[in-house]
């Protein structure tokens, strides 16, 4: 099966050459997101790529002398915005050109995905109403100025939600509509309990409760839960990017979900029509973030999630110490954190950025210019010694990406590494970088300790390859930008920071399996270090290890969550933790009135809205945990006594990822009908048992199964589940050699069927000191 960033391409080759080929491209952020990480643009023959933004009247001229000099007179616009949203940028940029003769829109949502989601605003044929309407407004333009007319079209391009991550993972982009939008109440797609409930609710009472069916055939549209709880938006909207998309892959989905979200964008997908019919059915688990909103919180021993971490996000804001100003730095518990413990972190762009630069001091270039760059002066420019890296960040060779799609081996090279934790992955940077030496008859004159590998030596090593030549440099510009980006990210402040995270969330899972005692003493000491002046647990450190008690608990002591209350800890126990936060909170209060005079008669008025804060705190983290409990049932338990009877966490994805590859049944997985034979077999599962009939449909029941979830996922839990690919097909191998050397099956007993392939996505890519905005946002603007 290709991988999704080659099916990117192969769609981009074929039946959109026409509209790209020799032509001045422009992308808005979320398609520029997207052909970072699928590459191969330049190679299908577009003249230029541009900042749909950032338009300037010299893009074109730019891209015809990029191209030879001849005349061009084709633009084409990549969009994963609604129309209404991208109206006054793509005119803007229209109106630029006058040489121009043709204009082409590519748009990520489908004319029925606008419709669906907003039919006040579009009608069923909205793509030929729109472009016939902004073809009149620029050709009015252009007469006026005595110019020639133009022509304007729009045309569908699924794929544009796609943005991957390895062969076998991939996210929407941050920017889109489809991953922007989605919303229950104040909350993001995936984080929400009671507005994303009522809907589903409301959603499964058919259209009787009052929601009628669109034109489109569009089922009912949840647009409130009952009791007045906050509206759902964007969920047509997702439907639509899922099924094009999958179906822009090759697949038929199947729709099954946990979690009320989830459920209602399977609903929404039943009334989307299928691109392909006859296409392979592939099996899309829909869940929840909510439903394990621990593991990508936590710090796992693992260079690449450490390497997103560290990166800037796309809009900057962020340095690479990971002490950006304002609410990123609340977010990863940083000096910001004390002042506004609970504030919103990165909710516009949850994503970081594929194609920032490793040093924060190079930028992406100025408003229009192009993305093309002759291999002299990118060769000239790899020349350039960068020096050392100043503490804390890293010198970047290029204006660097961690992702170098065009390039094969680096692609390999980063997929690896995310297969490794430990030492592994610097041992294996490091022997790539002596092999690449060795190659280049590179003398290695320094000696370094074997076993583990210090960011020093990394940076040694790239910088004697480095300086060998500007062409050396410019033929391992990748691996020496993989090298640079682990050494800052193993040293420095956010090294230290990072290391600290884990030894407390490791105490934190040992306290959890000992008992809920242990846990609670376990998190009073740490608010009392989280409201120390120079402490690297900030706050919002503190609350997500709070939640993660909350989900660890019942894992090891079932009884906790018999009741359905959610309620972790003893009254007195749940006592002495508020207060203890409210004291790290008002540490961090009490530091900022110290500098502000006449603030101290504020601290009272501050300690009262800082207990009320925490006591919302508290009844939100038990709703979760009880949440938690009513929609997973056995698949609750975040972490188990391993083997050797230590502790160790069971991420949801993995355990998902397990049970499928085992072609176990999931409970509380709810199936879909987004296809006749969907919902054939979804009848068959719920009627089916009191006649002797088939067993409802499983996700193994596809040779291909997609794990996607609402809310965003983790580098970590990606590695989590292709570890669980990995042991199963070791296992499955071992199986099959043993029934060769005993003889074969034997008469009657088939072969074992091949595990299903699994592939990950979600909304987002989400680092660890992203949840706490997420989780929490509708307790920051109450």
């Amino acid at each position: 099966m290709a991988s999704p960033a080659a099916a990117i391409r192969r769609v981009l080759s074929t039946s959109l050459a026409g509209e790209l080929k020799d032509a001045l491209v422009y992308l808005d952020r979320g398609a520029a997101e997207v052909a970072a990480a699928a590459g191969g643009t330049y190679a299908l023959g577009a003249a230029a790529l541009c900042d749909l933004h950032a338009a300037s009247p010299g893009d074109l001229t730019t891209a015809a002398l990029l191209r030879g000099g001849a005349p061009m007179r084709r633009v084409a616009i990549l969009l994963t915005t609604l129309l209404a949203e991208a109206e006054a940028a793509v005119l803007a940029a229209c109106g630029m050109h006058p040489a121009a003769a043709q204009f082409t829109l590519l748009c990520a949502a489908s004319e029925a995905a606008h419709h669906d989601e907003a039919p006040a605003v579009y009608g069923p044929r909205c793509f030929a109403a729109t472009s016939a309407a902004w073809q009149q407004q620029v050709n009015a333009s252009r007469l006026a100025a005595g110019h020639g007319p133009c022509s304007l079209a729009i045309q569908p391009c699924p794929l544009l939600c796609l943005v991957p991550l390895t062969s076998a993972a991939f996210v929407l982009p941050a920017a889109s509509a489809a991953a922007a939008l989605p919303r229950a109440g104040r909350l993001p797609a995936g984080y929400s309990t009671a507005a994303a409930a009522a809907a589903a609710e409301e959603e499964d009472k058919g259209p009787s409760s009052g929601a009628a069916a669109s034109s489109t055939g569009q089922g009912p549209q949840p647009r409130g839960g009952g009791g007045g709880a906050a509206p759902t938006t964007g969920f047509a909207l997702l439907a639509h990017a899922l099924v094009g998309t999958l179906s822009a892959l090759g697949y038929r989905p199947e729709a099954f979900s946990l979690g009320p979200c989830s459920r209602l964008t399977a609903s929404s997908m039943a009334f989307v029509p299928a691109l392909a019919e006859d296409a392979q059915p592939a099996a899309l688990v829909l869940i929840d973030r909510l439903l394990d909103p621990v593991s990508p919180a936590l710090h796992a021993d693992l260079l690449v999630q450490r390497l997103f971490d560290k990166l800037p996000p796309t809009e900057g804001g962020g340095s690479l110490d990971g002490s950006g100003a304002g609410a990123a730095a609340g977010a990863r518990g940083g000096t910001g954190a004390h002042a506004a413990p609970f504030a919103e972190a990165g909710r516009e762009v949850p994503m970081p950025s594929l194609d920032a630069p490793l040093d924060g001091s190079i930028g992406s270039g100025g408003g229009g210019g192009t993305g093309a760059s002759g291999d002299g002066a990118a060769a000239a420019a790899a020349g350039g010694d960068a020096g050392a890296a100043a503490e804390g960040g890293c010198a970047s060779l290029l204006p660097g990406t961690l992702r170098h799609p065009d390039d094969a081996q680096a692609d390999r090279w980063l997929e690896f590494l995310l297969s490794r934790k430990g030492r592994d992955s610097p041992m294996f940077l490091r022997k790539w970088l002596r092999e690449a030496a060795r190659k280049e008859n590179v003398p290695q004159t320094q000696r370094f300790k074997p076993g583990s590998v210090a960011a020093a030596e990394l940076r040694a090593l790239a910088g004697a390859l480095r300086r060998q030549s500007p062409a050396t440099a410019y033929r391992h510009s990748s691996l020496l930008q993989l090298a640079e980006a682990a050494a800052g990210a193993m040293e420095g402040g956010h090294a230290e920071r990072w290391e600290a995270l884990q030894r407390e969330e490791r105490q934190l899972l040992f306290a959890c399996s000992e008992s809920a005692g242990a846990a609670a003493a376990h998190l009073s000491e740490l608010c009392q270090l989280a409201g120390r002046p120079g402490s690297p647990l900030g706050v919002c450190d503190v609350v997500l290890l709070l939640l993660a008690a909350h989900c660890l608990l019942p894992g090891f002591h079932p009884w906790l969550s018999g009741g359905g209350s959610g309620q972790a800890f003893q009254p007195q126990q749940e006592a002495q933790l508020q207060e203890a936060l409210v004291e790290a909170v008002m540490c961090g209060a009490a530091a900022a009135a110290a500098e502000a005079a006449g603030a101290d008669e504020e601290l009272g008025g501050m300690r009262l809205e800082a207990r009320d804060a925490v006591q919302a705190l508290t009844w939100r983290l038990r709703q979760l945990s009880a949440f938690r409990a009513s929609h997973l049932g056995s698949l609750a338990a975040l972490a188990a006594e391993g083997p050797d009877g230590a502790p160790r966490r069971t991420p949801l994805l993995r355990r998902i990822a397990e049970a499928v590859l085992r072609d176990e049944t999931l409970p509380k997985l709810r199936a879909g009908a987004t296809s006749l034979s969907g919902a054939v077999r979804s009848a068959l599962g719920r009627f089916g048992g009191q006649f002797g009939l088939q067993a409802g449909p499983k996700p193994s029941d596809c040779s291909t199964v997609i794990l996607f979830v609402l809310g965003g996922i983790s580098v970590a839990e990606v590695h989590e589940v292709m570890q669980a690919v990995e042991e199963r097909a070791a296992a499955v191998a071992v199986a099959q050699a043993q029934a060769q050397a005993g003889g074969g099956h034997g008469v009657g007993h088939a072969a074992p069927r091949p595990p299903p392939h699994i592939l990950v996505g979600g909304t987002a890519l989400l680092r660890p000191g992203e949840l706490c905005g997420h989780l929490f946002a509708d307790i920051c603007t109450a």
